[in-house]
C-alpha cells in the first residue's frame, strides 16, 4: 500500500508508538532576511513552542493559562540558537510519556500491544522494562542501554515524575 515509501524515514517504529519514527517531525522555516536559505539545524524544539515564540516575535503575551508548556524558542526557530530546548516530552497513543534530550531518549515501562491489527509491522515500543537510547549516536534506537546507565534513567524518570 505504501508503494515503496518509507514513512518512518528509516527510524524505528511508526505513528502512535514510543519510538522516534512516531515522534520526530522535520520543520521548515523560511523568512527572507531573517533565516539563512539552505541552513539546517539540530536544535531540539517542540511544536508547542510555536505559541510562545510567535507571541515573543509579535511582542505579545499569551492569555493567562494558555499554552502552559510553550517556551519562547524564537532564536532556535530562526537558527540563532543551535541547541533549543534541554528536553521535550513525547506522548504515545497509549499515553506513555517519554523524555527526549539532544543526547538521550528515555521510554519508561508501559503497557500496550506490540502492534495494531490495522498496522502490522508498525512496532509501537511498549515494553515492561525501561528503555534508554543514546539518540545522538543511535537515532534508530537499536541498543537499549538502560541497564548500563541507571543514573541517566533515574534522572530522566525524575523529569517525568515532576511534570
Amino acid at each position: 500500500m505504501l508503494g515503496g515509501h518509507d514513512p518512518s524515514g528509516g527510524l524505528r517504529g511508526n505513528k502512535y508508538g514510543t519510538y522516534e519514527a512516531g515522534a520526530r517531525v522535520p520543520a521548515l522555516v523560511r523568512w527572507t532576511g531573517h533565516v539563512p536559505a539552505g541552513a539546517t539545524s539540530e536544535a531540539l524544539l517542540s511544536h508547542v513552542d510555536l505559541f510562545a515564540s510567535f507571541a515573543g516575535l509579535l511582542d505579545g503575551r499569551l492569555p493567562r493559562g494558555a499554552a502552559p508548556d510553550s517556551r519562547d524558542a524564537l532564536e532556535a526557530w530562526l537558527g540563532r540558537d543551535p541547541a533549543g530546548r534541554d528536553y521535550v516530552i513525547e506522548q504515545a497513543n497509549n499515553r506513555c510519556l517519554s523524555v527526549r534530550t539532544p543526547e538521550w531518549k528515555y521510554i519508561p515501562p508501559s503497557e500496550g500491544p506490540d502492534a495494531y491489527s490495522w498496522a502490522p509491522g508498525a512496532e509501537l515500543g511498549y515494553q515492561k522494562t525501561p528503555q534508554l537510547y543514546r539518540i545522538s549516536t543511535d537515532p534508530g534506537e537499536q541498543e537499549n542501554v538502560a541497564e548500563i546507565f541507571p543514573d541517566i534513567v533515574s534522572a530522566m524518570q525524575s523529569v517525568l515524575d515532576n511534570l
